[in-house]
């Protein structure tokens, strides 16, 4: 199997010196999912396609017909952004990837889950509802809680991390399932058989990468009590972090293999 990996920010540096880049934590996340430790060989290539890299981030993408699965990250760029080369460039390569001749799968997290909506012509864009911040408890649909057998025990609910601004809003096409949602976002996730599934949330957090954001962002300006507010919500939720980290990566594992 060889799965692209397109790594569309990159990690503050206290994360991105423990962990790599994001495109590492994802590869470290499918290979401790046990169905994909044993599913055979994979190659993964990694593309750093954002405004830090060279050239505004366009590249010469390969192939789809020698791609067998995308996986797209979470930037701080806006998905509905259309003033932006290579946010267009990989929006188109996404819509191909998910045309019904492509065997492509694609799996988007967060910035990822927005491009996958906005290639199924979706709305994509701010939420009046404002930011999803810190540790998050998500209502699983019944399309949604057998994806994640291994959190249902909290009465069908998953708890990721947030840090998000932008949404995709429904309604989504017929073939398409809402995975999971909460009050202030109605699509938290999205599932079409073999070939699309993606969550609003960040399964590759743990506490000290959602921390750190924090940090960055009140540097930058945010609220105070916003961000205090979103830190206490870490706190004594190690277990249910690794857990539900766990339960995500399994399920996409699980999607990456049907």
């Amino acid at each position: 199997m060889k799965i692209v990996i397109f790594e569309t920010d990159a990690p503050l540096p206290i994360a991105r010196a423990k962990h790599g880049s994001y495109g590492d934590m994802f590869k470290a996340m499918l290979q401790r999912a046990p169905s994909f430790a044993t599913a055979g060989p994979v190659e993964y290539v990694h593309i750093h396609i954002h405004a830090d890299s060279p050239d505004g981030g366009v590249h010469d993408l390969p192939p789809l017909r020698d791609v067998d699965a995308i996986l797209i990250t979470g930037s701080r760029s806006n998905a509905y952004d259309t003033h932006i080369p290579w946010i267009n460039q990989l929006a188109d390569y996404i819509k191909d990837a998910l045309a019904e001749e492509s065997k492509t799968r694609v799996v988007g997290i967060c910035f990822g889950h927005q491009i996958i909506g906005r290639a199924l012509g979706l709305q994509v864009g701010p939420n009046p509802a404002g930011w999803e911040l810190s540790l998050t408890e998500m209502a699983l649909t019944s399309e949604g809680e057998p994806h994640f057998i291994t959190a249902t025990q909290d009465n069908a609910k998953l708890a990721l991390m947030q840090f998000h601004h932008d949404i995709v809003f429904p309604p989504l096409p017929a073939n398409v399932s809402v995975l999971a949602k909460t009050d202030a976002c109605a699509v938290q996730g999205m599932h079409r058989p073999r070939k699309l599934w993606s969550v609003q949330g960040h399964p590759e957090f743990d506490i000290d990468i959602e921390y750190e954001l924090l940090e960055y962002a009140a540097g930058t300006g945010m609220d105070r009590k916003i961000i205090d507010a979103a830190i206490a919500k870490l706190e004594n939720q190690e277990t249910r972090v690794e857990r539900d980290r766990a339960a995500a990566a399994d399920a996409m594992a699980a999607f990456l293999l049907e």
